[in-house]
């Protein structure tokens, strides 16, 4: 859930993100630096269906806080194609 903040946002990264600010996510493999992999982000309203992001399939994610995406889920799907790289 985001909140609305006073000018400067919040303070420490325990508070929640303010609404118009972005946030960002990072996809970490960790034990995994010679496999061949791919990455999707999906988003989900209730936590049960979720849908790919156009175009988001890197190791970053960046989304705009916002009254439509407040109470949404992000996840990041990993496929390996190759342990062994």
């Amino acid at each position: 859930m985001f909140a609305r903040c006073p000018a400067g946002g919040p303070g420490t990264a325990d508070e929640k993100a303010c609404l118009g600010s972005t946030v960002r996510f990072t996809a970490v493999l960790n034990g995994y630096d010679n496999a061949v992999y791919s990455l999707q982000w999906q988003q989900s309203e209730d936590g049960a269906i979720w849908e790919n992001m156009q175009s988001a399939n890197s190791a970053n994610l960046e989304v705009v806080a916002s009254e439509e995406n407040m109470h949404d889920f992000w996840r990041v799907q990993v496929v390996i194609t190759d342990v062994l790289g």
